[in-house]
């Protein structure tokens, strides 16, 4: 059996939609349910994935993502600001072996010293293919049956709608507010799957944990470890540059998908994200895994998909940005692999995703994922391109 690979080009996206009943992932979202992001699911978030290599984006493609002021800025900061020396020393380090490392000590890292000690732990990772989900799909219960319903009674385009003959009937009998005992439990918003009937005693059997799960248990455990080390490198570029007018953070950022009468559709989580401090907006977003990304490539591509739509959603672009193309940037950290993914799209695809009434979605906009990497933590060129590219990149776009 052939495995599909994902769609890189609009071609091969509008072969494959030709077969799918929705319109739109809104219309999806209302209609199916299942924890994580399907193919389908996928093909309706309308992303194209491009693979490139890091020397393209340091040479020629640079200029696609960055200005060159602030690229210049950044070489400039890390060769000859007060950082410089530890720099040299930090970039060194990073071809020794870990255990050589360990032997050797920290001595002379100072900033990047905890840095260090995180990445050599994330290259002695397991790379098992356990992780923690961050994608939630499922529709909310409580919603579900009026507003399908709505929906569907509300298209007036002459092409037709979807295919859901029956679907309404259906709906007026299933009850999914419950999940099946193996489901672990959603956001406590998600329309009460948490909540227990009123005339039902809780027991123990009632409750569950995914820690319960050693290899879920494991692998939360891999990807702190991940998380930590990347966190801390961009951390140790940015804090003594006074001209980012911005800071790395690990909260978990919540990204909520929305209808256009701001129903929760789906809601996404990353790992991290850079926070201008002027206004906390999302400027950059960060997601991990504790596993190298050639273990499940398109499940990775897919989850971050979903990722960078719910926050397109959420955080709409200003009406100014809208003129041309838009650019984002989700730093994704896969063991001890990083890989720095642009996303560009347009106001077309910003009215689809944000599912603006009155569009035609025989009009294809998309989102273009543009995949950077790998860059090695344990290459010394790596981690100097790397630097050089996310302090010019976050430079520019703090301003």
């Amino acid at each position: 059996m052939s495995v599909r690979v994902l769609p890189t080009t609009p071609a091969d996206w509008k072969l494959e939609s030709k077969s799918l009943v929705c319109k739109s992932i809104h219309e999806y979202g209302l209609a199916c349910s299942g924890s994580g992001i399907t193919r389908e699911q996928f093909i309706l978030l309308r992303t194209l994935w491009v693979k490139r290599s890091k020397y393209q984006l340091y040479g020629s493609d640079r200029s696609n993502w960055m200005d060159n002021s602030s690229f210049k800025a950044a070489q400039a900061f890390l060769s000859s600001s007060t950082i410089a020396p530890t720099w040299k020393q930090f970039l060194k380090s990073t071809g020794m072996h870990p255990s050589d490392l360990e032997q050797q000590g920290y001595d002379g890292l100072h900033t990047f010293s905890l840095v260090r000690y995180h990445q050599a732990q994330s290259q002695g990772l397991s790379s098992e293919e356990n992780n923690s989900a961050k994608v939630d799909m499922s529709p909310i219960a409580k919603r579900t049956r009026n507003r399908l319903k709505q929906r569907i009674a509300a298209q007036s385009s002459p092409t037709p709608g979807p295919k859901l003959t029956g679907l309404e009937q259906d709906l007026g009998v299933l009850d999914i507010t419950d999940p099946p005992p193996s489901q672990p439990p959603t956001t406590p918003d998600r329309g009460g799957s948490n909540v227990l009937p009123m005339t039902a005693t809780p027991t123990p059997g009632d409750f569950s944990s995914p820690f319960e799960d050693p290899g879920i248990f494991k692998a939360i455990q891999d990807e702190q470890i991940v998380n930590t080390a990347l966190i801390e490198y961009l951390n140790a570029l940015a804090i003594h540059c006074k001209d980012l007018k911005a800071n790395w953070t690990l909260h978990r950022l919540p990204l909520v998908t929305r209808d256009n009468q701001r129903e929760k559709i789906y809601e996404a989580r990353v790992d991290g994200y850079l926070r201008r401090r002027r206004d906390g907006k999302p400027l950059a977003v960060i997601e991990v895994k504790p596993f190298t990304r050639t273990r499940k490539p398109d499940d990775i591509r897919m989850q971050e998909s979903a990722q960078m739509a719910a926050w397109i959603n959420q955080y709409q672009p200003s009406n100014t940005d809208l003129e041309g193309n838009i650019k984002r940037l989700l730093i994704s950290q896969d063991r001890h692999q990083i890989y720095l993914n642009f996303a560009v799209f347009d106001a077309d695809y910003v009215d689809y995703i944000c599912d603006k009434q009155g569009i035609n979605y025989d009009k294809n906009s998309f989102l273009w994922m543009y995949e950077y990497g790998p860059f090695d933590v344990g290459n010394q060129s790596d981690m100097s391109m790397l630097g050089e590219l996310v302090l010019g990149y976050t430079l520019g776009e703090s301003r």
